[in-house]
């Protein structure tokens, strides 16, 4: 079975259906997210996969370069990992 891209458990997400904002209860760290962002965290719930998630931004946003989409994702989703917002599934 293939990991999936899952939200940090351990921070708070809010979205307003717009922009977003992670809080980190443990250092009160809180971080913005534009719209895209906050809609992609949202689909992080380790039932969605990379290829779902493209599918439904590209859907959104009227996104017709599958290609662009998915690099652009991929960049998201390194960054959040790096920044341990999110994680895998086992």
């Amino acid at each position: 079975m293939t990991a999936l891209p899952i939200a940090n458990p351990e921070l708070v997400f809010r979205s307003d259906g717009e922009e977003g904002l992670l809080f980190d209860p443990e250092t009160g760290q809180i971080i913005y997210l534009n719209e895209t962002a906050a809609f992609i965290y949202g689909l992080l719930d380790g039932e969605h996969s990379r290829e779902q998630i493209i599918g439904l931004l590209m859907q959104k946003y009227d996104i017709l370069d599958r290609e662009a989409a998915q690099d652009d994702l991929d960049a998201m989703l390194q960054n959040m990992r790096e920044a341990n917002l999110i994680g895998e599934t086992a």
